[in-house]
């Protein structure tokens, strides 16, 4: 599917949608992109799924259509 998500936060729930998009290949990892306040968490996400990740909820708007 040729589609970008976001979300907004990247705490437990969004790191499971993002494991079964991925795992279940919905999407690729560059088509993924979460915002959070943690920078820690976001290095995590970036490393685990190799999503791109954003410190502002804006720029997860910006970069996404779902």
């Amino acid at each position: 599917m040729n589609v970008r998500v976001g979300f907004i936060g990247g705490g437990s729930m969004a790191e499971a949608f993002i494991e079964a998009f991925i795992s279940g290949e919905l999407v690729l990892p560059s088509q993924i992109c979460v915002s959070d306040v943690n920078n820690e968490r976001l290095s995590y996400l970036k490393e685990k799924f190799g999503v791109r990740t954003f410190l502002k909820n804006q720029e997860v708007v910006l970069n996404s259509e779902v």
